[in-house]
């Protein structure tokens, strides 16, 4: 399942508002260090942020960021077929978010095993 645009940031002035969803500013979008999975990542000590893992799961990250950000100022300008294409299966968005998802997927049962 594909990471819902709300785990990464809202908030601001141009805003695109979508029921069921905060109102959303894709400046918020972009910068990846801003979400709280961003915040995550950036507060693991040195030995996590030097893991494959880590390696894998940052760039990544920052693609779903730029896609989502996309998403947004797509729709933001009323271009609501080309969102959709985006966020549809085998979209640029949904390939980002769905990279990132497996990513972290992975990453979590290595540490689950590691504990085990």
């Amino acid at each position: 399942m594909p990471l819902a645009p709300t785990a990464c940031g809202r908030a601001g002035s141009e805003r695109l508002s979508i029921p069921g969803i905060a109102s959303l500013l894709p400046i918020r979008w972009n910068p990846t260090t801003l979400c709280p999975f961003g915040k995550w990542l950036q507060a693991l000590p040195a030995s996590d942020r030097n893991s494959e893992h880590f390696k894998k799961v940052q760039p990544l990250h920052t693609a779903f960021h730029k896609e989502a950000a996309k998403v947004l100022k797509l729709a933001l300008k009323g271009n609501k077929k080309e969102a959709d294409q985006c966020m549809a299966s085998g979209g640029s968005y949904l390939v980002a978010s769905s990279k990132l998802t497996e990513a972290m997927m992975d990453w979590r049962k290595a540490l689950v095993s590691r504990t085990h």
